[in-house]
């Protein structure tokens, strides 16, 4: 919406009013006509006023739906349609006459396209709503504003208000979730040319994986009038970052359609069978899923299928891509062999004292010595019987059972 100052905006119960004349050889005039109510102009800045003064605004009061407002009024004159036109589509332009950027920092253009000349007008005013968690129609707004054009001659067609000598064409406008079209003609509604171009929706590329948010938009070289994404209405512009699948249709006023169908996946893929810095003692077979497709599995560097069957004494390295590039890196060992007991042998008998160490090719969890735990080069000297007890990561357990005598 055009504002020339952002504390009108942040007002409940304000508009605007562009009210444009077109002459026969194309000059004519434009008039921008700020609206705050009457019960709320206390509320601006007290610099609010001379800002207008300063711009050449002429402040006066006007009762539009039983309600009354106070209004800042200014005039332009413009020599020729394309004058016009950059007026209504050029932030730049528009400022240059109706306001400086030093106070209006939010001035942005009033249509996003316009085609306008001596006997016809159509301009885009674009669609820039999101979907509400509750509803995906248009939002009702307090903020208004209204465009009327007025020809030297009666207006044969158009799609907005009609006045009584059919000379002016106006549209209200509301903040809404796709553009909204405004056309009239002195000719007829064949003065329009045809549009046979489709939609353009950019941002994700048809069929494409996305791990990040995605913001796309939609535009058209006459405008959206419709667009949904999984058969539910959306605006123009909008972000996704939710895992899902998404297919989004927009069609334009002539009834040309275009559809682009993408994903956005966040998720890692799952793997069954192993836990990530896991050790077993038996072969495993391991599976893996994505919801949105697998694009590579690897293990050890070497592509695998899911179901492989892992039985190799070693390290492990799995490594599971889905097709948006998320990752599931899973390192575990398998270890079948059982530790290394030196020092004693089962079932042997000493008669001097022995020093005990154990190893273990991946590594020991624990050891003991008659269920007392014991470290790597125990000295045993006492008479006795004993057993030592080596288990390694991976569950593995040596037994050995010896005497000492004196």
């Amino acid at each position: 919406m055009l504002v020339v100052a952002l504390s009108v905006m942040l007002l409940s119960g304000c508009g605007q009013k562009v009210d444009i004349q077109m002459n026969s050889d194309g000059s004519g005039n434009m008039t921008v006509t700020f609206m705050i109510e009457a019960s709320e102009y206390d509320n601006l800045p007290e610099e609010y006023e001379k800002q207008m003064e300063k711009y050449n605004y002429t402040k006066g009061t006007e009762t539009y739906n039983k309600v009354e407002y106070v209004t800042f009024t200014k005039k332009a004159d413009f020599d020729k349609p394309g004058t016009l036109q950059n007026l209504l589509t050029s932030a730049e332009e528009y400022s240059k006459v109706f306001g400086g950027s030093s106070y209006a920092e939010t001035a942005s253009e009033f249509l996003s396209t316009c085609v306008v000349n001596t006997h016809s007008f159509q301009g885009v005013f674009s669609g820039g709503l999101d979907r509400t968690d509750d509803k995906d129609d248009d939002i009702e707004v307090d903020v208004f504003s209204k465009i009327s054009i007025t020809f030297p001659t009666e207006i044969k067609y158009t799609n907005g208000t009609i006045s009584s000598d059919k000379k002016t064409a106006s549209w209200m406008l509301e903040d809404c979730m796709n553009d909204k079209l405004l056309r009239a003609s002195t000719v007829g509604s064949k003065d329009f040319p045809a549009d046979t171009k489709a939609p353009v929706i950019s941002g994700a590329k048809h069929n494409a994986y996305y791990r990040d948010e995605v913001e796309l938009f939609l535009s058209d070289n006459v405008g959206i009038k419709t667009a949904t994404v999984n058969g539910k209405r959306m605006g123009n512009e909008e972000y996704f970052w939710k895992d899902a699948r998404y297919v989004v249709k927009a069609t334009d006023f002539a009834g040309n359609t275009a559809s682009k169908t993408f994903i956005v996946d966040s998720t890692a893929p799952t793997v069954k069978g192993v836990v990530n810095s896991r050790y077993y003692n038996t072969a495993k077979i391991v599976k893996w899923e994505d919801k949105y497709g697998i694009k590579s599995a690897t293990l050890n560097g070497k592509s695998v299928k899911s179901g492989v069957r892992v039985y190799t004494s070693k390290k492990h390295k799995l490594v599971v891509t889905d097709k948006a590039g998320n990752k599931r890196t899973v390192n575990f060992v398998i270890d079948q062999k059982l530790p290394t007991i030196k020092g004693v042998a089962y079932g042997k008998t000493y008669r001097t004292p022995r020093t005990i160490t154990f190893s273990d090719n991946i590594g020991v969890k624990s050891a003991t010595l008659n269920g007392s735990t014991i470290r790597n080069g125990k000295k045993v000297s006492k008479p006795g019987t004993y057993t030592v007890r080596v288990t390694d990561k991976a569950g593995n357990v040596k037994s050995v059972k010896f005497k000492i005598k004196k």
